[in-house]
């Protein structure tokens, strides 16, 4: 699914809500390093795959952190994610 290959299972949890979220993404195009808004993300979309990952994580987004910066990439989303699992 991912570059990872299974190695890291948060980077493949955010990608298989990626997946769902974006139309036009594919396994094999998504890699954790992969510029999400160049492959779809917009406003719409957005807001789904922060309700997937505070659903799947059982997490909070604060308005602050609902930034272009933190969702980028899998990879920022993935570091945001394992801060605030570490709270």
């Amino acid at each position: 699914m991912t570059e990872a290959n299974g190695a890291n299972p948060l980077i493949d949890t955010v990608a298989s809500i990626l997946l769902k979220v974006l139309p036009d993404a594919s396994a094999d195009t998504l890699r954790p390093d992969s510029d999400l808004f160049a492959m779809g993300l917009d406003s719409v979309n957005a807001i789904e795959l922060v309700l997937g990952l505070e659903d799947r994580f059982g997490i909070s987004f604060g308005l602050d952190e609902i930034q272009y910066k933190n969702f980028s990439t899998m990879l920022t989303i993935s570091d945001m994610i394992e801060k605030k699992l570490k709270k």
